[in-house]
């Protein structure tokens, strides 16, 4: 690509919104802001485009982590950059971070708003209820309640356990026919648990004979998010309407149309069942009594409950539900997908893994119980997050209201980002940063960080790729408890390899990160 053409793309880049958890560079609009109180420590600011030659040398988008790791490094743990006026911030101390989430408000700025392509694509299709859920104000923080209860809250999450777990023991028996394609059938397996949880029965997508349009959707959602990401990244593909926009949108369209049709049908056989159910066998659905403050519904599926609570019509529970669907699929895949590589190429950490699993399981499925009877899992996955997790910038928001960090004041309207691979890759805070050893986050060596510099990689806004605050990701406790089970199942039953074992691979940035190519496996019956 020549240097003319390569200006042009992030000249186009940084005069929009790119990024979805991607990078710190994130402008959302390029109206005036005021600077930081201090000048932040950062690359020389040229007119007009600001810090971009500097960020292109480091590496640019297809090299984000060593981007940001070079510019921690090189400027510490508070750096600025400033593409074509437009100057950002990035906070690397997750205490200092913290503050963020302290002053954001009753409407809180959300990543999902830094991601235009989607608002503009569900706005275009006439997605109303969607593309509310992706803004603030009122009408996002009614969407947000209405779902809370039988999604977000741990105990509700905890009781689609079972569901999950049928779902994960299904697809484990196909797993070793996806060796050379594991990625698939991660995201697959990920469908098809996220319909376990919606509906309460999976579509079996991981089957070599499954349904194919039920096939096509998880393809039509992955291709949709994959080129959602090379969008954000070069702007310019949707204004000249070129043919990888054109089929971003045709992807979302076949998905969202799939997935909106398949809510809908289960939606009716909820209330036809609800009904049949009613002492009168009256027509009109009386739902049972549910309080606002009740964790649990004695429904199975995220449909029957919210179905039974009537808080939301039909039009509204089919795109809102079909939104989230799609969403299932990929999100949950990338962070299964490194946990997988991680634990493939080590033999020690998984020969724990599969000690701990025949001690606390025995072969059996992981039970809502389970859940807290297994800390070397829960490290695994911990000590995944911290070596590869699915971006290397966290917990984006534009501030509502003027913030003091550290030493700078930053005014509303400005756009902070924290750097999470910062800390967790430095030498400082962690003994032999690029080796993957669980072995970090059980309980001891947790109780000897205390009262120690090393104390900080243990904060909450560190510990998993799921955001914090009210806008938390939605899902991020059926994504957790998915991302345990499935793992528990598939470890439980093979033993994992790289095949060959040495190969090597780099990270794409799509919508998240993913290894590419993204290596091949060998499965191996444990029994």
């Amino acid at each position: 690509m020549s240097f003319a053409n390569t200006f042009l793309r992030w000249v186009w880049l940084f005069q929009v919104p790119m990024s979805f958890h991607v990078t710190a560079l994130t402008l959302s609009t390029f109206s005036a802001v005021a600077p930081p109180s201090k000048t932040l420590p950062s690359p020389t600011k040229w007119p007009f485009i600001g810090t971009l030659p500097d960020f292109l040398s480091r590496g640019g988008p297809d090299a984000m982590f060593d981007v940001h790791s070079s510019m921690y490094r090189e400027y510490g743990p508070i750096y600025g950059m400033s593409i074509l006026g437009r100057d950002t911030a990035v906070v690397c101390d997750p205490r200092e971070y913290e503050r963020v989430y302290h002053s954001e408000g009753k409407y809180p700025h959300g990543s999902s708003q830094e991601a235009p392509v989607f608002i503009e694509y569900h706005e275009s299709r006439g997605n109303d209820y969607v593309s509310k859920s992706m803004r603030d104000g009122e009408d996002w923080r009614n969407w947000r309640q209405k779902l809370n209860r039988d999604i977000f809250l741990k105990s509700s999450a905890r009781s689609y356990t079972p569901s999950i777990a049928a779902a994960a023991r299904g697809g484990s028996t196909f797993a070793p026919q996806y060796a050379n394609r594991m990625d698939n059938f991660i995201s697959r397996l990920a469908f098809d648990m996220f319909c376990s949880i919606a509906f309460g029965e999976s579509p079996g997508t991981v089957d070599v004979n499954a349904e194919e349009e039920d096939v096509l959707f998880v393809k039509n959602t992955q291709d949709a998010f994959s080129l959602a990401g090379v969008i954000m990244l070069s702007p310019q593909e949707k204004v000249l309407r070129s043919s990888r926009y054109d089929s971003f949108v045709d992807s979302m369209d076949k998905s969202m149309e799939f997935s909106k049709e398949r809510t809908e049908y289960f939606v009716q056989k909820a209330l036809d069942r609800q009904r049949e159910d009613s002492n009168q066998g009256e027509m009109a659905l009386k739902a049972p009594a549910v309080s606002a403050d009740e964790d649990k519904c004695p429904f199975s599926s995220v449909i029957d409950r919210l179905v039974a609570r009537n808080e939301m019509q039909t039009d509204e529970l089919t795109e809102t539900i079909g939104s989230l669907l799609m969403a299932g699929v990929d999100t949950t895949a990338y962070v299964m997908g490194w946990l997988w590589i991680n634990l493939a190429r080590s033999v020690e950490a998984q020969g724990q893994l599969a000690a701990e699993l025949e001690s606390v399981l025995a072969g059996s499925d992981v039970k809502e119980e389970d859940l807290d009877r297994l800390p070397y899992l829960r490290a695994c996955v911990r000590e995944s997050h911290r070596l590869t997790p699915p971006f290397p910038q966290g917990h984006t928001r534009r501030l509502k209201n003027d913030i003091t960090i550290d030493r700078y004041t930053f005014p509303a309207g400005m756009l902070l980002s924290m750097n999470i691979n910062a800390f967790q890759m430095d030498e400082k805070y962690v003994d032999e940063p690029e080796e993957y050893r669980p072995e970090r986050w059980l309980p001891e060596a947790v109780a000897r960080r205390k009262g120690t510099e090393k104390e900080v990689l243990d904060h909450r806004l560190l510990e998993h790729p799921f955001g914090a605050g009210a806008r938390m990701c939605l899902g991020s406790k059926l994504a957790e408890i998915e991302i345990i089970v499935a793992t528990a199942r598939i470890f439980q039953d093979w033993k994992v390899t790289l095949d060959p074992p040495e190969q090597k691979w780099n990270k794409k940035q799509l919508l998240f990160v993913k290894a590419d190519p993204f290596p091949k496996f060998k499965l191996t019956p444990r029994h």
